[in-house]
């Protein structure tokens, strides 16, 4: 674990206070510690999502660095928590960090695109960290989020026939898997009870949890200009 303090000034971090319309806002950018994996590694540690936790800071997962780090948004101090012993490669690649109904911060691991099977994580507000292996039916996770139900969805991308949506309840106990013909991205639960996400290249889907049943809805094609 890393506390550095930090002053309003670097690269990674930004704090935009909510402003009237009339009055311009003020940016406050914070630099993260430098990313503990050497080369092949970028210099960069790629803060890739954002969470407000419930502990009063700000979370967030650093792809590049097998990082996951926190903010206080008052002190602006800067917590890190190395994710691999030691800190060897970036295979990891932690992303798509969120609160949980638990009291506890969760995220996914894995390398998105592939078939190569990942982890959803769970990790304490005091950085104790807990891995559930997705089943090897399922490719890479790539998005997470709380479902209607309490629990987490999670959706994955990789090959033909491994990609879709995962359920697990946070005793990291997998309750459903949904295969899909297309890479499913982007979830988010929907005012209508429904699980939404980004399926393929130019579809949005709804899942519904009740029967598990697909409606797909194509986006207009608009050519490049």
């Amino acid at each position: 674990m890393a506390v550095v303090l930090v002053g309003a000034l670097g690269l990674a971090l930004i704090a935009v206070p909510m402003m009237s319309s009339a009055s311009s806002p003020t940016i406050n950018e914070f630099l993260l510690p430098p990313n503990p994996i050497g080369p092949p590694a970028p210099q960069s540690t790629w803060p890739d999502s954002i969470s407000a936790g419930p502990d009063g800071n700000v979370w967030f997962a650093e792809y590049y660095a097998n990082r996951v780090g926190k903010i206080n948004p008052t002190t602006h101090t800067i917590t890190t928590y190395n994710l691999a012993t030691p800190v060897s490669t970036y295979s990891l690649l932690p992303q798509s960090i969120i609160a949980g109904p638990d009291g506890n911060m969760w995220f996914v691991t894995g390398r998105g695109g592939n078939s190569d099977a990942g982890s959803i994580n769970k990790i304490t507000v005091n950085g104790s960290v807990t891995s559930y292996p997705v089943p090897a039916s399922l490719a890479s996770p790539f998005n997470i989020v709380v479902g209607p139900d309490g629990n987490l969805w999670f959706s994955t991308w990789g090959g033909s026939g491994n990609s879709g949506i995962g359920v697990m309840n946070t005793a990291g106990t997998m309750l459903h898997t949904y295969l899909t013909s297309q890479w499913a991205r982007g979830i988010s639960k929907g005012p209508d009870g429904n699980m939404w996400f980004v399926y393929g290249y130019q579809q949005i889907a709804k899942m519904n949890p009740a029967d598990g049943s697909f409606t797909y809805f194509s986006v207009p094609y608009v050519p490049n200009r």
